[in-house]
């Protein structure tokens, strides 16, 4: 009868609850509202799409499946979730099978020849058998390993998934400044244009006699200062373009024939829809990765309180031994051997009750690294949306200078040609002109690049997925649950 109660009891020991405390999700103090500026739409899954640029988001795509670092990332990811496979392992008896055959000799003095022939002669020995050893989680150490396993794997998924995000950020930042770059370099090479009919004009009047020669040379001077503008611009339109192509994990100028053509600034309307706040936690990736690493440091404190306890394994072997092969499997020639092994802890100098309170640091530490990740995303958030709100009211002064400016131009030209004002009115009005137009590119492209950052900061796209391995993704997700 104890040989199969004892067992059972064991066995029924090892569902006990596990030691250590249990990983409750921490509450998030975030505002009711965004504020003014963000729309009241659910945050769109695909937020580069807002942009209506079929370019941008087949960009994105590219770049969720070819950037290197996000392949780093997922070999990172993978060796996490067989680490996982790993610990969950021990929660399972080990079973093996071996078998061996020896040509041996005893020796004639000390041991017992298994032979009969006292260490005379050599002799065969054949032996075959089962083992199995199997650790009963009494105290849920191996329960509270594998819960922390589970959440590191979790953690570098959204480790993954932030990085994912901060791409895809990249990409479109990059892609609106190249085409601000490209909006800019139509804007100068227009500028040359009219600097050159200018400098014709101022010609044509000189050699009429109703001109004069410093007219020419002023208009000469603004022609330079326009060209001088145009290698700087076409420079960076390059560098943008190898910029992108590295962050698909392309060579240099792999994209040069797709980007090269100037595309128009990709604009949107003013509201940007946002989300609720309270979404906050549960789309941002490193806010998820910083709640997994919190529990995962709580379920290393049970890892560490257990050693406190007593550990039993069970442990049992049954096979054969024999001198010669023909007697193999035969009763005469079994062996067995089954039992529990103990081990309980006396004196260690306090080195566990030192791990238990490095465990428990480390829990401190996690929780404050989630306030602080919660906290820094909401400054970002507010950060960006102050940026957006002051490119918004940029843009409207701006548009009006324009308005004004281009006016003053036709003004200045035509006095000019009418004999009723001097060449600097136009030359200055020329020059305020083109100053007011870069400038306005700048805003629609800062105005661009905030909007990539407020969504950046909400850590918008894909919702939970990855999109260049979803059918990987899922399983990910269903083995970690």
């Amino acid at each position: 009868m104890n040989r199969v109660v004892i067992p059972l009891l064991l066995i029924a020991l090892s569902g006990c609850r596990a030691v250590g405390p249990d990983y409750a999700r921490p509450q998030n103090a975030l505002p009711e509202s965004w504020g003014e500026q963000a729309g009241g739409g659910a945050l769109p899954v695909a937020w580069w799409s807002i942009f209506n640029d079929a370019s941008l988001s087949q960009l994105v795509q590219r770049a969720a499946a070819g950037n290197l670092d996000l392949q780093l990332a997922t070999a990172r990811m993978q060796q996490s979730r067989a680490l996982l496979g790993v610990t969950e392992a021990a929660l399972m008896p080990d079973l093996s099978l071996d078998g061996a055959y020896l040509r041996q000799r005893a020796t004639s003095v000390g041991s017992m020849d298994p032979s009969g022939n006292g260490g005379e002669a050599d002799y065969n020995l054949w032996r075959g058998g089962a083992s199995a050893t199997w650790e009963l989680d009494m105290w849920g150490k191996l329960r509270r390993a594998s819960e922390s396993a589970r959440a590191s794997f979790a953690a570098s998924q959204e480790n993954r998934r932030a990085l994912l995000t901060s791409v895809t950020a990249e990409v479109a930042s990059d892609y609106l400044r190249l085409r601000a770059t490209q909006q800019q370099l139509a804007v100068a090479q227009e500028n040359r244009t009219t600097a050159l009919r200018t400098l014709q004009l101022t010609q044509n009047r000189y050699q009429s006699g109703a001109g004069n020669e410093l007219d020419v040379d002023q208009a000469q001077v603004q022609l330079a200062q326009v060209d001088a503008l145009l290698p700087a611009l076409f420079d960076r339109q390059e560098r943008l373009i190898n910029a992108i192509s590295l962050l698909l994990g392309e060579r240099p100028g792999a994209l040069t024939a797709m980007l090269s053509p100037t595309g128009p600034l990709p604009t949107l309307a003013r509201a940007v829809p946002m989300g609720v706040p309270s979404d906050l936690a549960l789309r941002r990736p490193d806010i998820r990765e910083a709640a997994e690493r919190l529990h995962q440091a709580t379920a290393e404190i049970g890892v560490a309180t257990a050693d406190y306890y007593p550990r039993i394994t069970l442990t049992g072997n049954a096979g054969y031994q024999a001198l010669a092969l023909a007697d193999m499997g035969s009763w005469s020639t079994h062996t067995f051997a089954i039992g529990p092994a103990l081990y309980l802890p006396l004196f260690d100098g306090g080195k566990i009750t030192q791990r238990v309170r490095l465990s428990e640091y480390r829990q401190q530490e996690m929780a404050i690294a989630y306030q602080q990740t919660v906290l820094r995303a909401w400054h970002e958030i507010d950060d960006a949306l102050a940026g957006y709100r002051a490119q918004q009211r940029r843009q409207t002064h701006l548009a009006e200078a324009l308005a004004a400016n281009r006016h003053a131009f036709a003004l200045a030209r035509d006095s000019y040609l009418n004999g009723a004002s001097d060449f600097i009115h136009v030359l200055s009005t020329q020059r305020a002109l083109l100053d007011l137009q870069s400038a306005q590119i700048v805003s629609e492209e800062e105005t661009a690049i905030a909007v990539v950052n407020i969504y950046r900061a909400l850590g918008g796209g894909w919702e939970h997925t990855y999109p260049s391995a979803a059918p990987q993704e899922k399983a990910d997700a269903q083995h970690a649950e």
